[in-house]
């Protein structure tokens, strides 16, 4: 830009002009200008670019922390029993029973009780995360989750 505006100021005032000591300080002032300014979007190009890597990161990062919560979490004891139930998205309507105690068999949610007890019975013996898709009953049309089972030592 400054090759440009020394052109254009020849144009104007000519070329002896243009080599007046007056003309020539602001030549330089804008040349200062002009390596703050490149200095200045380089540094802001730079900082743009480890932000947006930073936040894809972080979004990366919670995605894996969320997709690692479960919307609903039930907690069975070595017979199968169910000790305590919250409810997630999708299971609303059930926020207010109280499931404890009970077995698959008799959950309201519970579509298949001998392929949740065998799921259940398969965490407990591997000491491994189970994750399987499960067909629920919540009402009319059939719903399925992704189950995971995870054996709690203690």
């Amino acid at each position: 830009m400054h090759k440009l505006l020394k052109r254009q100021l020849i144009k104007i005032f000519g070329e002896a002009e243009v080599n007046d000591v007056r003309v020539q300080a602001f030549l330089d002032l804008v040349t200062r200008a002009y390596k703050t300014y490149e200095r200045n979007e380089h540094l802001l190009r730079r900082a743009m670019s480890i932000s947006t890597e930073e936040l894809k990161e972080r979004n990366v990062s919670l995605d894996m922390l969320l997709s690692a919560f479960p919307d609903s979490t039930g907690i069975f004891n070595d017979s199968d029993f169910l000790l305590e139930f919250r409810c997630g998205a999708g299971f609303e309507r059930f926020e207010d029973d109280e499931f404890s105690r009970h077995q698959p068999d008799t959950l309201p949610f519970v579509a298949d009780a001998r392929v949740f007890a065998a799921r259940l019975s398969d965490a407990r013996k591997t000491q491994e995360i189970t994750t399987f898709e499960y067909l629920l009953k919540n009402g009319g049309e059939p719903q399925y989750i992704e189950a995971r089972m995870t054996p709690l030592m203690g």
